[in-house]
């Protein structure tokens, strides 16, 4: 890389576009290097793409400089480019197809990298999205097999499993992650998920902070951690994380619905409020924000307020029989006012 980069500094007097293209591929790359910049992508082909701008102009400058040789070296950079260009493309057809869908684009990955996990683990979600279990299932035991040290086929055999039930076979894949590779900061949120369904909320805040500190995901991921606290009746530790994910993204309408939502069950009725009506003013179309919403004005005798809200939630979810009935009693309970 020093060689490349002293070539492009000497090369910048009488070779300048020659030095743009060598200064500017390493300049580019710097920024999704993880050196100068940690942007957490190890590895991905779309922070290549400006990078690879430099190489065109370097094999671009190539055809131009024989060009300028010879006619004979006229014909021959012209023969390369059409050479070059045809090739490019014909790769470009024949790769296009493994990206038409989400099953093309697995069955590609596990043809060309059959002992790469990752292949194996996008045909697992495309078999359990088709409804087939029996093949997921296989595909993430395949996974785990060709990739032992990692912790990412574990966990999302787990949650295969605790999505179906098999809550003890869940719980001894998450901890066999953990353990095979504490880096794997998904399997400690995944077992506090597990943990916390089953009211076991001392271990479950445990994993929860040991996920923390190797790693603090999105929004999304924080709000079903809190979610799962919820379920299992835990609203003082479910709060604590909802404000850990409302800190991460003060924007998700989902994380103040389930925030305010675990308020009302403290009965802090003022404070679910206010994160009730934040959750549908960022997302009018969340229907059990408008409800909870409902809820909670009604108990503090708003009916008015609590009539339009269960409307706006039966607009939502025609089918509600909830939604119905407790519009007819705030509706009652209005005009008696």
């Amino acid at each position: 890389m020093a060689a490349v980069i002293g070539v492009g500094l000497r090369a910048w007097r009488r070779q300048p576009l020659v030095a743009f293209a060598i200064l500017m591929f390493f300049v580019s790359v710097s920024l999704v290097s993880n050196i100068v910049v940690p942007t957490g992508i190890v590895i991905a082909e779309r922070v290549l793409y400006v990078p690879s701008v430099s190489i065109c102009l370097l094999g671009g400058l190539g055809l131009a400089t024989l060009y300028r040789q010879s006619r004979g070296g006229r014909y021959a950079a012209v023969g390369l480019c059409v050479i070059i260009l045809g090739l490019m493309s014909w790769r470009t057809i024949t790769r296009n197809p493994d990206w038409t869908d989400n099953e093309a684009y697995g069955r590609a990955l596990v043809r060309d990298a059959p002992g790469n996990p990752k292949g194996w683990l996008a045909m697992a979600k495309v078999h359990e999205e088709a409804g087939d279990l029996a093949a997921a299932e296989a595909a993430l035991q395949h996974a785990i097999a060709i990739g032992a040290h990692r912790a990412a086929p574990r966990t999302a055999l787990g949650q295969l499993y605790l999505r179906q039930g098999r809550l003890a076979e869940a719980e001894a894949l998450f901890r066999a992650a953990i353990a095979g590779n504490p880096l794997g900061w998904q399997a400690y949120y995944a077992l506090a998920n597990l943990l916390a369904r089953q009211g076991r909320t001392a271990e479950a805040l445990q994993w929860y902070e040991a996920g923390k500190r190797q790693y603090v995901p999105s929004a999304e991921v924080l709000a079903g951690t809190a979610a799962s606290f919820y379920r299992g009746g835990q609203y003082p530790e479910a709060r604590r994380i909802y404000e850990d994910a409302l800190r991460r993204d003060p924007l998700l309408a989902q994380a103040w619905a389930g925030y305010g939502t675990t308020l009302l069950r403290l009965h802090q009725l003022d404070d679910a409020r206010r994160a009730l009506e934040q959750a549908v003013v960022l997302d009018p179309n969340l229907a059990d924000g408008w409800m909870n919403l409902g809820s909670v004005a009604g108990e503090q005798g708003d009916y008015p307020t609590a009539r339009r809200a269960f409307a706006e939630a039966l607009k939502l979810d025609s089918a509600s029989a909830e939604a119905y009935a407790n519009l007819r009693l705030a509706t009652s309970l209005a005009f008696s006012q």
